[in-house]
């Protein structure tokens, strides 16, 4: 219930809403007092946990349903998109920051745990996408400052972690070249292009494709013409 009211925080989520996401296996027989009970043990909780009068300052009780009146910061997502919004409108080192700081939001999977119903699940996948492009994002504005050192390891974890992951791939040739690691680039294009053949039945992007030729030509330069101009 908590997860669903943050996640929609200030609107109102339906009754009906939460028996669906909460009871995914069957709702009880009398769904408003197991949700007047669930509501009532929450409520406790954040006093406990916040201190004594924050659900009745923040939980607000509609007809019907229920919401969490919230501020923009106190929501780990909300914040994080912010800081990846005032990201993207800067650039270098100050972009970096503010990237780092929205990034050490993350503590595991997004809604882990508690994403059983289909509304929670699609928060689920749209915050772990928005954590893998602002991942991408900064580490296209490292390899511009020259910190291709930096992002090998990282790279590496992240394309044994997503395989099919063309940025993380094209960004790992890109750092392997400027460490002098040729053959290795190419051998990640040559892992990637047969990952996507055997898994998805398609051919490696164009922008890929440029990265290959940008590497067989020594000319790497022109593959990071395609870095976003905020990152530039």
């Amino acid at each position: 219930m908590l997860a669903l009211l943050a996640s929609a925080s200030p609107a109102i989520v339906s009754n009906a809403a939460l028996v669906g996401e909460i009871w995914t296996r069957g709702s009880p027989e009398k769904t408003d007092n197991a949700l007047h009970a669930l509501m009532s043990r929450l409520r406790r909780d954040l006093d406990s946990a916040c201190g004594a009068g924050f659900a009745n300052a923040r939980v607000v009780t509609g007809r019907p349903g229920y919401g969490l009146r919230l501020g923009e910061n106190e929501v780990d997502s909300h914040l994080f998109d912010r800081l990846c919004a005032e990201a993207r409108a800067v650039s270098g080192e100050e972009a970096l920051v503010l990237y780092d700081r929205a990034l050490s939001l993350w503590r595991g999977p997004a809604l882990g745990g508690v994403s059983d119903g289909a509304w929670l699940r699609g928060v689920q996948a749209r915050l772990e996408e928005s954590r893998l492009a602002a991942t991408s994002e900064k580490i296209n504005i490292q390899l511009v400052l020259g910190h291709h050192a930096q992002v090998l390891c990282e790279l590496q974890e992240l394309t044994a972690l997503y395989p099919v992951h063309e940025d993380y791939s094209r960004q790992l040739m890109i750092a392997l070249y400027r460490a002098g690691r040729q053959t290795e680039a190419l051998t990640e294009y040559a892992r990637i292009r047969r990952a996507l053949r055997e898994g998805q039945g398609v051919e490696p992007s164009p922008l890929l494709r440029e990265c290959l030729t940008a590497v067989l030509r020594h000319d790497i330069p022109s593959a990071d013409a395609r870095v976003p101009a905020s990152a530039a």
